[in-house]
């Protein structure tokens, strides 16, 4: 089932909603819709049978700066006043739909957590997270973890991202770290009562560097870095780079998952945080996509917070995407 918004803005662009989910769910979809979304420009079909998610350019569009970075290909593009970013071709955000993003990600956990002072952002270079963070005032410290200083010099200093981001990056409540993720959080120390990770290692292709096993342990121990009662999130793209992971982590735990992408990427972050909150975003630009919210300490108190979750997430849909 598609959602209402979604549907609608499919229509606008003149596809069906058996396109539409096509888009979302090529593994289901007959021939005919996947054709239409090829010629469109939405998917590509190999020869093989299998497919890759595009973003929907329009043909002719340049990006207004573009350049590679020893870690990535990083493209800004702009097209009546709607700013989006991509990495190694690969949308990291466009339009509104960011700002939706860290509402789920930022605004919900902070909007339950009692007194929330201290946030960490795995990622989140271009200054997004951190600028949703900074509408909290109770907030003081906030530790941005990135590692392509390109990243982090385009977020300061480019007219369009600085407009979207607040200049966020440049806050005195905000210091920013030039770093590995991975290592930073084995060198810090505990105490964040919000972490939030917004690393996107397929797109730029950092999980070659890491084993499974690294994986693994990594978000196993994530919530050691939290004070109590506090809070972490992320959001998982359903797409074949991520898939790929999670196939990979069932047959490391000898833990098959049946069902489809998403009952197997929600299986496996239960696996690491059994009570967490699970929202499914559907976006017109990068597919579907995980939204994890999780609270780690286990105290009645503190689980109760969750119960709100479902209800929060849902107003704000319908807040940034309201009906006719």
């Amino acid at each position: 089932m598609i959602p209402s918004y979604v549907s609608r803005r499919w229509q606008e662009r003149g596809y069906s909603e058996a396109q539409a989910r096509a888009y979302y769910e090529p593994d289901q979809a007959t021939r005919e819709d996947l054709l239409a979304l090829h010629n469109g420009g939405l998917l590509s079909l190999h020869e093989e049978g299998g497919w890759t998610r595009l973003p929907p350019l329009k043909r002719g569009d340049v990006a207004k700066l573009s350049f590679t970075s020893p870690l990535q290909k990083i493209q800004v593009f702009e097209d009546s006043g709607i700013t989006s970013v991509r990495l190694n071709d690969t949308i990291q955000f466009e339009g509104r739909e960011h700002q939706y993003h860290y509402e789920m990600m930022v605004a919900v956990p902070l909007s339950l957590l009692l007194r929330p002072r201290r946030v960490l952002i795995l990622g989140g270079g271009f200054g997004l997270a951190a600028h949703m963070a900074l509408h909290f005032d109770e907030v003081e410290t906030i530790h941005v973890v990135e590692l392509d200083p390109h990243v982090i010099r385009l977020a300061q200093e480019t007219r369009s991202l600085r407009k979207i981001n607040g200049k966020s990056l440049l806050h005195p409540k905000v210091k920013v770290f030039r770093q590995d993720a991975f290592q930073f959080v084995e060198q810090d120390s505990p105490g964040y009562d919000l972490i939030v990770y917004d690393c996107d290692l397929t797109a730029t292709r950092q999980s070659d560097s890491l084993s499974l096993e690294m994986l693994l342990a990594f978000f196993t121990n994530l919530p050691l870095r939290l004070s109590p009662g506090g809070a972490l999130s992320m959001r998982v793209p359903i797409d074949s780079g991520h898939m790929d992971m999670v196939e990979a982590a069932e047959v490391a735990r000898a833990q098959p998952v049946v069902g489809g992408e998403l009952e197997r990427a929600a299986a496996l972050a239960r696996s690491f945080w059994p009570d967490c909150f699970l929202f499914e975003f559907l976006s017109l630009y990068s597919g579907r996509e995980l939204m994890v919210l999780a609270f780690p300490d286990h105290r009645p108190q503190v689980q109760r917070r969750l119960a709100g979750a479902s209800q929060t997430c849902h107003r704000l849909l319908e807040e940034l995407f309201p009906a006719p």
